[in-house]
């Protein structure tokens, strides 16, 4: 069942188009994250939805509740809507307590009750409830900020943002565990990232935006392998494209014969392949005999677990293989790479 339903949202700014009939439907209790370039218009389709700016055109529904259409717009405060940006937004002369507790209603017994239970919630200690957030760590503040988010109980919750700030370790720490938090309280949430890696790992369903329209949505593995076209294949994550031959379900290429994720009109096409497919091995062993297809490493580059490396195949074609570290590859070596599942072709 779908909590929030936006159809046809669009938004200009003088001459330039924002959105341009964007339609999105988010499934309560799942996550779901919007991505896209700068400018994409993904900031302004998260700022439509908590009526932080009207539509031009276009309708949101919220839980069957008509939010905006055709001019009519609830204001935000009405909206039952909570948001965490980039940084926070916590008042600094206030403590963690009264920073959660900032609006809630009841007698102050209930209060403080509410409060403890939201500080167990997002995993800080009661003892913190007394600080002022110049004295939490990043990650502690975006807790706190989540936690007064969501003390009004709201249906939906937007992230705009809210790991950007933080370094790359405390981010990865931090998404699971506001993934692990929503997902205790049941909380509907939208992620807007411009950080790929983190809305695949995140969400059940993400939105690609592009040049204000939504070009694809669906399960981060359905836009990883699928994607629909090559832009959003790179955008999405490293993708070696390559021309083929079709015929039927396999793909006919520099690197030999390779079956495809779903049979396609035979013909001329581009099918697209991730390099963790790859598998690489010295030229002079016979582990893959005639099935791997022969190459030269051209290039290399250490990243810790791995190593990205750029091979060059029949005709000269660079391929980029990602290989264990233990493996230590250098450049003029003479390898033959396989490739592990299937191909997808690129649409157009």
């Amino acid at each position: 069942m779908s909590l929030l339903v936006v159809e046809g949202a669009s938004k200009r700014y003088g001459n330039v188009v924002a959105l341009d009939g964007v339609s999105l439907e988010v499934a309560a209790g799942s996550r779901t994250a919007i991505v896209g370039p700068s400018g994409s218009g993904k900031s302004t389709l998260l700022r439509v939805i908590a009526g932080f700016e009207a539509a031009d055109s276009g309708k949101v529904v919220l839980d069957g509740t008509k939010l905006c259409d055709d001019g009519f717009a609830t204001p935000a405060h009405r909206r039952q809507i909570g948001i965490v940006s980039q940084d926070g937004a916590l008042f600094p002369h206030l403590s963690v307590s009264d920073n959660i507790g900032f609006g809630l209603n009841g007698d102050a017994r209930d209060r403080k009750g509410r409060i403890l239970e939201l500080l167990q919630t997002v995993e800080l200690e009661p003892s913190m409830a007394e600080r002022r957030p110049h004295q939490l760590s990043g990650g502690q503040q975006q807790r706190v900020a989540l936690a007064r988010a969501l003390a009004r109980k709201p249906k939906l919750m937007l992230l705009d943002e809210p790991f950007s700030a933080l370094d790359a370790s405390l981010r990865e720490h931090m998404r699971r565990a506001v993934a692990r938090m929503l997902h205790t309280a049941n909380m509907t949430a939208i992620l807007v990232t411009h950080d790929q890696s983190e809305a695949l790992s995140f969400a059940d369903q993400v939105a690609v935006l592009r040049g204000g329209k939504l070009v694809q949505a669906g399960t981060p593995q359905e836009l990883y392998f699928r994607p629909f076209d090559g832009e959003t294949a790179h955008f999405l994550g490293e993708a070696v494209v390559l021309d083929a031959d079709i015929d039927g379900a396999i793909a006919e290429c520099v690197l030999g014969r390779i079956p495809l994720d779903a049979p396609y009109p035979p013909g001329r096409a581009r099918i697209m392949i991730r390099p963790e497919q790859f598998s690489m091995s010295d030229a002079k062993t016979d582990k893959y005999g005639s099935v791997g297809c022969p190459g030269q490493i051209t290039f290399v580059e250490f990243g810790g677990a791995a190593w990205t490396v750029a091979v060059s195949v029949a005709g000269g074609t660079p391929v980029t293989v990602k290989v264990n570290s233990a493996l230590a590859p250098a450049v003029g070596d003479r390898v033959r790479i396989d490739v592990a599942g299937r191909a997808h072709v690129l649409p157009g």
